[in-house]
């Protein structure tokens, strides 16, 4: 090898390697631009299909709260002239006798034990431990109450928080929130069966009835029939629950999207078969039981307050009053059910011959106890409640 190849060789391996360098970085370039654009082309399809999405939400939405707006605006219009007269009718409620007024809060504070108890009996049942007891049943039973009544979507709400209430206190959170349903489900059910109690021993007094609202309820009879025969057939067979709820909620996620239908539907047969074998136990009738008696015991201050005013026409139709009036409590129209409760169980009071006036002071009386004083100790039960969430989660380990 002469001295001239000895100066030369490096120089041309330097060469080739600044070609093999130069090649590859040329493949990585070529190989890059499709995948650029490949990644551009799915980015704007997403955005597109993102878009479309977000369209159709928002259509949904659109249509949804229009509709709610004609729906309240309706009510409104059909309710204002009954409304107008209600703080009148709070001021002459105050003026029954005091005696009464501490029945009617005996019978509440009893009607709400009723409830906590079979609430509990709910939680121990599905095996939710630990389970709560005293004052921490009664903090989280008034502020789920409150939640429910006072704010939007407040069911949902209200059970959200009792499942981390649970959950944070060491109970399995799948049981939580089943339980949670079940026992809401369990106390819907005895309303409606309390409501054809009332509805028969009043039938003799229908022929007598002078109101268009009397008339509202007789057809929403046939409704609440098929409602409690579709449950007892859900309970019967689970499945007939699942498939009944997914075709009813396929219509009603066309206009919310975020809604599953299968899911819930599923959920439901989960519910239906949980309350099948908790109703087939006589732990579960005697909780049923109790759920029907925190019902009966609220209506009992109705009953007390139209005693203190002197007239009580029947015991029938004051079941029936109250118990449609509470049922469409149950609907997202106001808060609570405030100026709907006290519109319709003044109405069909009136309509079975109890003098209007006498049924709107009985009724705002009524609720003075059972709503809103009611829902002033669950708000400051609520407070108390996620100020303690908040401190757990303070003081909560960090993880890892």
């Amino acid at each position: 090898m002469t001295f001239g190849s000895l100066l030369v060789r490096p120089a041309l391996i330097r060469r080739e390697r600044e070609c093999t360098v130069n090649a590859a970085s040329a493949r990585r370039l070529a190989c890059a631009r499709p995948v650029s654009v490949r990644k551009a082309g799915s980015v704007a399809e997403m955005a597109g299909s993102a878009i479309a999405r977000l369209k159709g939400v928002a259509t949904s939405r659109v249509t949804l709260r229009v509709a709610w707006l004609i729906f309240i605006g309706v009510v409104v219009y059909t309710l204002l002239p009954t409304l107008t007269k209600m703080p009148e009718q709070a001021r002459q409620a105050l003026q029954i006798k005091w005696y009464a007024l501490g029945i009617g809060l005996g019978l509440e504070l009893a009607s709400q034990v009723a409830g906590m108890v079979a609430f509990r009996r709910v939680l121990a049942s599905m095996g939710v431990e630990p389970c709560p007891r005293g004052s921490a049943l009664g903090q989280l039973w008034f502020a789920q109450l409150a939640m429910a009544a006072i704010l939007p979507g407040g069911s949902v709400t209200a059970t959200v928080m009792v499942t981390d209430v649970l959950r944070r206190n060491g109970a399995n959170t799948s049981q939580a929130a089943t339980a949670t349903a079940l026992s809401k489900a369990i106390s819907v059910v005895a309303l409606l069966v309390f409501f054809v109690i009332g509805l028969a021993m009043s039938i003799d007094r229908l022929s007598d009835t002078r109101s268009q609202y009397l008339t509202a309820t007789i057809i929403a009879v046939p409704i609440l029939a098929a409602g409690l025969a579709v449950i007892g057939a859900g309970v019967i067979r689970p499945s007939l629950a699942g498939t009944v709820t997914t075709a009813v909620m396929r219509p009603i996620a066309r206009l919310r999207k975020s809604l599953d239908p299968k899911a819930t539907g599923r959920r439901a047969a989960e519910l239906a078969g949980l309350s099948r074998t908790l109703i087939g136990s006589r732990q579960g009738v005697v909780t049923a039981a109790i759920s029907f008696l925190n019902w009966v015991l609220d209506w009992a201050v109705l009953v007390a307050m139209l005693w203190a005013l002197g007239y009580l026409d029947g015991l029938g139709p004051v079941i029936v009053a109250y118990s449609v009036a509470r049922i469409s409590a149950m609907l997202p129209i106001t808060p609570g059910g405030i100026g709907i409760v006290e519109v319709i169980m003044t109405a069909v009071l009136a309509a079975f011959g109890t003098p209007a006036q006498i049924a709107a002071i009985a009724v705002i009386a009524y609720r003075l106890i059972s709503f809103w004083l009611v829902s002033l100790v669950g708000a400051f039960a609520a407070f108390t409640v996620r100020r303690s969430l908040r401190a757990q989660a303070g003081t909560a380990p960090a993880p890892g």
